[in-house]
């Protein structure tokens, strides 16, 4: 779970499409909340099995649902969760990436953290051309097809 959240171990930055090692409660309960964890363990393997994308959707959409119910836990863990597991098919929000996001989409901020105007962003991804193409030959080329939701972050890269 701890590499899931992005945290550093063993000299190793786990911290792929962003981190949740900010995030006080929400990281608490990821590690402590049963319930959370059982969501988690029940839902994402369905999400990732998942045959069209408006399958992956209402799983996506009782997964972020479950989580953001509980107190601390906000959009950024969901989302995180599903790149990781469909980076063709889901971004991650947090909040670095959050400002930049709003502006690609034309999609508020306060909007993007709701299920509603995250489900609007990736319909407008679903829908674009480049989305839409055929997965290039290459290895190298095709690897990152294959993630080309996920790397759609929209985030100032840093030297950390």
């Amino acid at each position: 779970m701890r590499k899931v959240i992005g945290d550093k171990l063993e000299g190793y930055d786990y911290g792929w499409f962003g981190s949740l090692r900010a995030n006080g409660q929400g990281r608490h309960e990821l590690l402590e909340n049963d319930y959370l964890r059982k969501s988690f363990h029940e839902l994402l393997p369905k999400v990732r099995n998942a045959g069209t994308e408006k399958q992956a959707l209402e799983l996506a959409r009782e997964l972020f649902e479950r989580a953001v119910s509980i107190r601390g836990v906000k959009q950024a863990t969901p989302t995180r969760f599903r790149a990781i597991y469909r980076p063709d098919l889901f971004f991650s929000v947090n909040n670095p990436s959050l400002q930049r996001l709003s502006l690609l989409f034309g999609i508020s901020e306060a909007e993007l953290k709701r299920w509603e105007g995250y489900a609007q962003a990736l319909q407008m991804i679903w829908r674009a051309k480049w989305y839409r193409s055929s997965r290039p030959p290459g290895d190298e080329e095709g690897r990152a097809w294959d993630a080309r939701v996920a790397l759609l972050r929209s985030e100032e890269h840093t030297s950390e």
